[in-house]
């Protein structure tokens, strides 16, 4: 089971956040917008500006949020870097292995912005999570990481935004 929030959601996840600032920034510097509610009033456009890269939010973080809240019950075992590798950009590929109950398992994950951390290079001791009823499911890392869970809110304030734009007075 992948850990890491696959390439698409990360994707979703930037271009929600790029398009939020975006939306923020175009909203915050039209002079004298028109009304967005009342009789006659086009809210379509500032909601869509909110709406839209909310979405992508919620959509490229959903996924990464559930399956940490998932985590959070996991046990925790002592592992090693077995594999640390650089793929380019800030992402690295970690393997490591860790024992449950005398069985040997590995765990592989893709991290961003880790290139420079000492904790995982080769050999260096790391805490994994593992599912206690298959062992062999195990994460890197906090069982839910707070950027996801801050994107995720972020979407969902701004699709509640933009319907409340939407809704007749």
């Amino acid at each position: 089971m992948p850990t890491s929030p696959t390439r698409a959601e990360r994707l979703l996840t930037l271009l929600g956040a790029v398009g939020l600032v975006a939306a923020g920034a175009v909203l915050a510097l039209t002079p004298e917008a028109p009304p967005t509610k009342g009789p006659g009033a086009p809210p379509t456009l500032p909601a869509l500006l909110l709406f839209a890269p909310g979405l992508l939010l919620v959509a490229g973080s959903v996924r990464t949020v559930a399956s940490g809240w998932q985590r959070r019950s996991w046990a925790l075992a002592s592992g090693v870097v077995a594999e640390a590798r650089a793929l380019g950009g800030p992402y690295v590929y970690v393997r490591c292995r860790y024992v449950v109950t005398g069985a040997e398992h590995e765990v592989e994950d893709v991290r961003v912005g880790l290139r420079r951390e000492a904790r995982f290079e080769e050999g260096a001791a790391v805490v994994v999570r593992y599912d206690p009823s298959a062992p062999s499911r195990a994460a890197l890392g906090p069982a839910l990481r707070p950027a996801s869970a801050v994107a995720l809110a972020a979407g969902v304030v701004a699709v509640g935004v933009s319907v409340s734009m939407l809704a007749p007075v």
